[in-house]
């Protein structure tokens, strides 16, 4: 199994990574653009899951990546930005109760943000198998990719996380950038793990 250094390698060293990368950020400034953008993550978990090609796919077939990236949204606002929306009322809550508990709430939506970027990716995987918005209720089918290898994502989650801070004032592009290797890093984890059990 490939580490995520060693598919951050495969996708950065091609001489167009980076313009592609560039695109989807872009992309992913204006609402019209995400369903591209996403399509486009699809995309690309599709060509993990055929080949285990971790290189970043051409920006062809514009036509053909809308409905799959508005798939890929819904799936999107379900499993990341709904559960992260929660988490922030919550330690909205908290804080004003007692601004200490606001801090711990804080350090509570980080482990959220992480954890939803392991549940986003099994959401979509079985999404993809199974499309059918019934699909992405199935906690039973969803959760235990997650479950059975949550501590093989720490060290990806938190670089992630950390992408995320420290790029916070470009998020679009540091969104889609990061987002791309965390998906290849997880998806092979949770094919490889589906594959052994």
């Amino acid at each position: 199994m490939a580490s995520l250094e060693t598919i951050c390698t495969q996708i950065f060293a091609e001489a167009g990574a980076w313009r592609k990368v560039l695109i989807g950020g872009l992309l992913c400034l204006s609402i019209i653009g995400l369903p591209w953008a996403f399509g486009y993550i699809w995309r690309y978990l599709i060509q993990i899951r055929q080949s285990g090609d971790f290189t970043l796919p051409a920006w062809d077939d514009f036509l053909k990546l809308c409905i799959p990236g508005l798939f890929a949204l819904g799936v999107f606002l379900l499993w990341f930005v709904l559960p992260l929306l929660i988490m922030l009322l919550f330690e909205a809550i908290l804080g004003s109760i007692f601004a200490p508990l606001g801090f711990l709430a804080m350090t509570l939506a980080g482990a959220v943000l992480w954890m939803v970027c392991g549940l986003y990716v099994s959401a979509l995987l079985v999404f993809q198998r199974d499309p059918g918005w019934a699909a992405l209720v199935e906690v039973d089918a969803i959760w235990p990719p997650f479950a059975n290898n949550w501590y093989q994502l720490l060290v990806p989650g938190l670089a992630f996380l950390g992408l995320m801070a420290l790029f916070l004032p470009i998020l679009p592009f540091a969104f889609f950038g990061g987002i791309l290797p965390l998906i290849g890093y997880i998806s092979q984890l949770y094919i490889v793990s589906n594959n052994d059990s």
